[in-house]
């Protein structure tokens, strides 16, 4: 009947891609086939799990079919499962993730543990822009501020993008800052140890320290490489 085709109709669901276009006009795509347009296979009864389906060993099927076998059993729904390990560990990050405290812990001398106390920290203030010729739009940094935590004092810093090469002033600013945070941090005994000054990322997305690394690409500045160690040291001090 009629009523049984309009509600047929109305049940359809329908995949539309929002465009917008350089002079700021609104279109909008009819996408056939996700998965040929983005390239995965989509759960039909999840519509939550995917799988590649450009894979070179051809295991997409495999893998999408034993997926569905389970999904068939679960009705659908998630099941997560926790697997333990045969021997079990006990879950102390500020042991594991320190080397240090850990050796000395190792050792008995975890009395001689002295934790960073001073530091400066970071926050970049972004926003997308699109550039012509470009799949996709880019991070362009528009202000940046950094709380420096010294021995005596708190300080705060901030340049914007209506000052010239602002980010370079900033990585200046930083450096200097970073001789007296570095002096800080030494031990009142004499023991013999690398100097490093923390400059922590406070509320910023990871790909804003790609801002950093593309100002620092100057004849002031030396990246140093080293195992298990990444440092920039400047080069006029």
């Amino acid at each position: 009947s009629e009523t049984e085709v309009t509600r047929e109709f109305h049940s359809r669901d329908y995949n539309i891609l929002l465009l917008n276009d350089d002079d700021g006009n609104q279109h909008l795509m009819y996408i056939i086939s996700v998965e040929k347009l983005l390239g995965i296979k989509i759960c039909p009864i999840c519509n939550n799990h995917a799988v590649f389906t450009k894979d070179p060993n051809n295991n997409s099927k495999r893998k999408m079919d034993t997926h569905i076998k389970e999904c068939q059993q679960n009705n659908g729904q998630i099941k997560k499962y926790i697997t333990l390990e045969k021997f079990p560990k006990p879950f102390v990050l500020h042991i594991t993730s320190n080397k240090t405290y850990r050796y000395l812990l190792a050792h008995n001398r975890e009395s001689k543990y002295k934790a960073t106390q001073y530091y400066i920290t970071f926050r970049f203030q972004t926003e997308i822009q699109k550039i012509r010729g470009y799949q996709y739009p880019i991070l362009v940094p528009t202000a940046i501020a950094s709380t420096i935590k010294a021995k005596n004092y708190i300080k705060t810093i901030s340049f914007d993008k209506t000052q010239d090469n602002f980010v370079e002033k900033w990585l200046e600013q930083v450096f200097s800052e970073a001789l007296q945070i570095r002096d800080d941090n030494k031990f009142a005994d004499d023991v013999p140890q690398r100097f490093e000054v923390y400059v922590i990322g406070f509320d910023c997305l990871k790909s804003a320290t790609t801002l950093i690394f593309k100002n620092i690409k100057s004849m002031k500045y030396e990246i140093i490489d080293r195992p298990e160690l990444c440092q920039c040291q400047h080069g006029t001090r």
